[in-house]
């Protein structure tokens, strides 16, 4: 400690005195205790920010470009979002409130990547009655991008496991649809799901050189002569990222899925899913390539939600323009 906090209750100080209090006092330890970084927020926005908002801006105008110039920063970044807290708010002991407020790319209209992958496994949500409840136990997915090279035939390599998104009416439609393309699998004996495995005995053209995960590990596959009958599930997710455990050399953070694709109405079969190069791209910049959808970030309308939920705004109001 670099010096000693206040005797008595400070929950009742408001946010903006306890982070000065606290700033004097804490000695940050590397690795181990530390500040995060905190920036105002008001009408006093950076030259940069002022720049691009119309003359005669309101302050909550301002406010609000500020807020979305923080929000682009963290979000090319890659980070998970940013949190609000409104600097005359005191600290509410055991409640959930209002004065905070969390803000994650999913929150905002097309700030998320997107991606087209068909599935190439699926896995119980745990072990303890994984082979007693066949196909319609199966509610998370391995869902992989295509491979392609000339004159090859059509192959896939994971790239992530998806296990959110669907309701439980599309998660049963799902379930219908895989009985047509897949087969359980048997792991052979003594062969232990826990710690890293390989995938030797799943078809390299759709799992490559994986090593799976004890979480990871699908219970039931595709088969291989039965692609083409997969589904394709339009996923979101934070941030895709190098992984050495899916053979397409990445995964994805905090995916969850937007749209399962119906091949007939979407003209959306597994042939027509993201490409490698797709994701690598998306690794690289966040922009999607292929067949996955728009990865740029889209309106302000979870920023505008936020400051109405702060009180910082009249949700009558348009909003920055």
């Amino acid at each position: 400690m670099k010096g000693q906090l206040p005797s008595g209750d400070l929950t009742r100080l408001p946010q903006w005195q306890r982070m000065i209090l606290l700033r004097a006092a804490l000695q940050p330890l590397p690795g181990r205790v530390q500040l995060h970084p905190a920036t105002w927020v008001s009408a006093r926005a950076p030259p940069e920010v002022l720049a691009r908002v119309p003359a005669g801006a309101s302050d909550l105008d301002i406010m609000g470009a500020h807020l979305t110039s923080l929000f682009d920063a963290a979000s090319d970044a890659r980070l998970e979002g940013i949190m609000l807290k409104r600097a005359d708010a005191t600290y509410e002991l055991g409640e959930r409130s209002k004065m905070w407020q969390k803000l994650k790319p999913e929150y905002v209209e097309g700030a998320m990547d997107t991606l087209d992958l068909a599935v190439l496994g699926a896995c119980y949500s745990d072990g303890k009655t994984a082979g007693r409840r066949g196909l319609t136990g199966l509610t998370h997915f391995i869902v992989g991008c295509r491979i392609e090279g000339p004159g090859q035939p059509l192959q896939f390599a994971p790239c992530g496991r998806v296990g959110t998104g669907y309701t439980f009416a599309e998660l049963k439609d799902i379930q219908v649809r895989l009985q047509r393309c897949m087969v359980q699998r048997v792991l052979p004996p003594g062969a232990k799901r826990s710690g890293l495995q390989g995938s030797a005995d799943l078809p390299r053209e759709l799992f490559g050189r994986s090593c799976f995960t004890a979480d990871h590990q699908p219970d039931y596959y595709v088969r291989p002569d039965a692609i083409h009958r997969t589904v394709v599930m339009e996923v979101m997710a934070t941030q895709v990222r190098p992984s050495d455990e899916f053979s397409s050399g990445f995964t994805m953070l905090f995916p969850r899925v937007q749209t399962v694709r119906r091949p007939v109405a979407d003209s959306s079969g597994p042939a027509d899913s993201t490409d490698a190069a797709g994701i690598s791209a998306t690794a690289r910049s966040g922009a999607v390539s292929g067949a996955g959808g728009s990865g740029s970030r889209g309106g302000s309308g979870g920023l505008d939600v936020s400051l109405q939920l702060l009180g910082l705004r009249d949700p009558r109001d348009k909003g920055p323009s």
